[in-house]
């Protein structure tokens, strides 16, 4: 639920909304940059505070704007159509002909033809290449409109939607009608892969904090000695481009490796740092040590990301003859973005890895590992490159110095350390928006159409995303869970899939609603549908507050239409959930209103559910939402910008006896200007009269104390 502007919550209030109190809507359009922030060996991207610094432009000639959002669907959609014509001012003779109006001015390539420019007198103009897909989009609307400020300003307006824009289409007859999604519809086109996920993070996997016991540690290696040179991805030994800028593969093997003096292999270049195509190698043949179990690498520059892979031959005593490791190091043959050719190079660089670790600036660092019989060859594959200042393609590595250990000495330490990467199953989500498009940096700015900027401070960072110099979180609502599940989420889980698939499955695994809100913020918490009130934003859509203020819709006022639909279709009397094997598993009864005595039953498993309890309570949660489509309404009312999805509001109709609270699950929105109306369409469901003493949709005593407990700690119930 929004707090309103005095003056608009005024007008909605008198019931007039025409002449001066007419409804509005002024729409801004934007081109971007995708920011990236390095936050140690993170890179987080924010699509709402974007790198560049163009200002944003009102779109004139709006003709009708539909919205639609909804709390159970994670993307938002848009459709506007403009009129693609601009009047000449009066008094002014035709542009050309008999034409008093300037057809097609906003087309995105007007004059840009000889033909267009000598047959119509067409130039190119102001809005050269603006409507175009994958351009911003800000939505403002309300009741009454001050044209003496930008749209951002003016005080009888709110920001309704914050879109992307998927398709422009111009007709013959004088129209632009643009199509877009809201924002998270970069989660839906980016995927868990490099580089939107790291090179020092791929594979994705989760598993939650936990106490262990310390393992042995390898506490020296003797014996140092320096393979022989074999192969690099500089090109075949022996190459012309073996050599880059006088330095030569060999000198990583070498003696001199004095950090000022000493000599150094540098690979070719690459246009970007961490692009999936920017991984360089250098390998070495064994000299015979056998076995191995440790490998140093001295650079210059970093930090890197590094990979270790060992070659084993079954005739010298390996395992198998190959390369070895626990998964393919995530190089792909392709171009980067305004790439000059070299990520189309081909490295040969896909292949398995051992172990992969950071490598610091100019350090040394050892790679120690359980001993391996038959190496006949090591490789060392270098991503996260640095910027030598050498061109083209200034992202390259350095290596000062390569050896391998004749013998180690391990120790154990007594006690127990932390391992795992995350608390709480929202710290999941939080990281894949901060990767996906939502992070907010500190003090993170927007164009606004007047050439000023707009600047958003955080009153405090998020511990899990930031560090103390570069601080930062998510731009939106996280609710916590309070809850991390024992079972380690997998590769299997997120590898390759959009980013919305990972937000979907810990959703559904907490029973949460994730969606855009206007502002363009992410929005994940558990349903507003256990206890009385709303979820109170500001007019910029961010510091929520809890508060027990809600709506009236009421017949005689303002309801335009109505309809009530019962449906059994997704009722079920039981409900099951287990991990795959059955092993573990849990049975609720299902919500039935009406009670049939049919036998229906549905049910879920999957490999990540660890324990009963957690089994339980996603049972219950499961039979809750089954039961939120039984009862649903469908209105139109005049658009009221207070209600949002997720919003709790109480409606009012005698011919359906409605006299009770429901849950917004979705708002669809329509302005033209031809009409002069603003409409929302909403879809509810009946939550009762009152969760305490009254009739309510469901008993929460009546719930599993699993499911009481996880509640409880949510603050639902």
């Amino acid at each position: 639920m929004r707090t309103l502007p005095a003056g608009m919550a005024a007008k909605i209030a008198s019931g007039d909304l025409t002449g001066a109190a007419k409804a509005t809507t002024r729409v801004t359009i934007q081109k971007i940059q995708l920011a990236l922030h390095q936050v140690d060996t993170q890179v987080y991207s924010s699509v709402i505070f974007p790198s560049s610094t163009d200002p944003a432009r009102e779109l004139p000639n709006v003709k009708s704007v539909h919205w639609e959002r909804a709390a159970q669907n994670s993307v938002g959609s848009l459709t506007m159509e403009l009129f693609n014509t601009k009047p000449l001012p009066p008094g002014t003779g035709p542009d050309v002909g008999d034409q008093f109006d300037l057809l097609g001015y906003y087309t995105y390539n007007r004059g840009r033809t000889s033909y267009s420019q000598s047959n119509w007198g067409h130039t190119a103009n102001e809005w050269q290449d603006f409507l175009v897909p994958d351009r911003l989009v800000r939505i403002y609307q309300g009741y009454g409109v001050d044209y003496a400020v930008v749209p951002e300003n003016d005080p009888n307006l709110l920001l309704m939607g914050t879109f992307l824009l998927d398709d422009v289409t111009y007709t013959a007859d004088g129209l632009i009608t643009v199509e877009g999604r809201d924002v998270s519809r970069l989660l839906y086109e980016q995927i868990m892969f490099v580089p939107v996920v790291p090179s020092t993070h791929y594979p994705l996997s989760f598993e939650a904090y936990h106490e262990v016991p310390n393992a042995p540690v390898i506490t020296s290696s003797v014996g140092w000695v320096r393979p022989t040179y074999e192969g690099s991805s500089n090109g075949q030994k022996n190459s012309t481009t073996e050599v880059q800028f006088g330095h030569h593969p060999n000198d990583a093997f070498d003696t001199s490796i004095d950090p000022s003096t000493g000599t150094y292999w540098l690979s070719r270049g690459n246009d970007v740092p961490n692009h999936p195509s920017s991984f360089e190698w250098i390998q070495g043949a064994m000299p015979g040590v056998n076995p191995l179990s440790a490998v140093k690498v001295a650079v210059r520059g970093g930090p890197y990301r590094v990979f270790l892979s060992i070659w084993t031959d079954t005739a010298k005593g390996g395992a198998k003859t190959g390369w070895n490791g626990i998964a393919l190091i995530p190089y792909q043959k392709a171009e980067p973005p305004g790439g000059t050719g070299g990520g189309l190079i081909e490295k040969f660089a896909k292949i398995p890895y051992i172990v992969s670790s950071a490598v610091g600036f100019g350090a040394t660092f050892n790679f120690n590992f359980p001993a391996v019989v038959g190496v006949t060859k090591i490789r060392l594959t270098f991503t996260n490159l640095y910027d030598t200042k050498h061109q083209p393609g200034p992202w390259r590595v350095a290596v000062r110095d390569f050896q391998v250990a004749q013998g180690t000495t391990t120790s154990v330490v007594t006690g127990t350390h932390i391992e795992g990467d995350y608390g709480d199953y929202s710290e999941i989500v939080k990281r894949l928006l901060s990767y996906g498009g939502f992070y907010w940096p500190q003090n993170g700015s927007q164009p606004l159409t007047n050439g000023n900027t707009k600047t958003y401070t955080f009153p405090t960072a998020d511990p899990y995303l930031s560090n103390s110099a570069r601080p930062g979180r998510v731009w939106g609502d996280i609710q916590m869970s309070g809850t991390a599940g024992p079972a380690a989420l997998g590769v299997e889980v997120w590898d390759k899939k959009p980013l919305i698939d990972g937000i979907n499955y810990v959703k559904d695994v907490l029973g949460f609603v994730f969606y855009v809100d206007e502002t363009g913020g992410s929005i994940f918490r558990s349903p507003n549908t256990f206890k009385l009130g709303n979820w109170l934003v500001n007019a910029e859509g961010v510091n929520a507050a809890r508060t027990t203020s809600f709506l009236n819709i009421y017949d005689n006022e303002i309801i335009l239409g109505l309809r009530a639909k019962l449906s059994s279709r997704n009722m079920r009397e039981s409900v099951f959930v287990a991990n795959v094997d059955g092993r573990i598993g849990a049975v609720a009864t299902g919500r039935i209103p009406h009670p049939s005595g049919f036998r229906r039953v549905a049910g879920w498993t999957d490999q990540n559910f660890a324990t009963a309890a957690e089994c339980q309570v996603m049972a219950d949660l499961i039979t809750l939402r089954q039961l939120f489509t039984f009862r649903q309404n469908s209105l139109r009312i005049p658009a009221n910008p207070a209600i949002q999805v997720d919003d709790q509001v109480k409606i009012f109709e005698r011919t359906t006896g409605d006299a009770y609270f429901h849950y917004v699950h979705s708002i669809s929105s329509d302005w033209a200007l031809g009409t002069g109306k603003w409409t929302y369409d909403l879809t509810t469901s009946w939550l009762g009269e009152s969760p305490t003493g009254g009739e309510w949709a469901f008993d929460s005593n009546g719930l599993a104390p699993e499911t009481q407990a996880y509640l409880t700690a949510l603050g639902q119930i």
